[in-house]
């Protein structure tokens, strides 16, 4: 009975520190930079335009790397061998 207490404290303590850890990591990513210079509209306006056309970009790209299926037994794109029409 004592030994399995010991070893659940053990594991407590063990927890305990991995989500101590974890809390810091999260505070850490969480920190919004603070400046003594102030944004105008316009430029809130600019950054904002610039992450929405970088964001575009970004699925754009994530369109273009995607090819449509090549068809292994006919060789045509297109389609797949399971929905082939040629299908021998």
């Amino acid at each position: 009975m004592a030994t399995s207490a010991a070893l659940m404290q053990s594991q407590i303590s063990t927890l305990q520190q991995v989500n101590e850890a974890m809390s810091m990591r999260r505070k850490r990513k969480r920190k919004v930079f603070q400046s003594d210079v102030s944004l105008s509209v316009a430029e809130v306006e600019a950054i904002e335009e610039q992450e929405q056309i970088e964001a575009q970009i970004r699925g754009e790209m994530r369109r273009l790397k995607r090819r449509s299926p090549t068809c292994s037994s006919c060789k045509q794109q297109g389609h797949t061998i399971r929905t082939c029409r040629n299908k021998e």
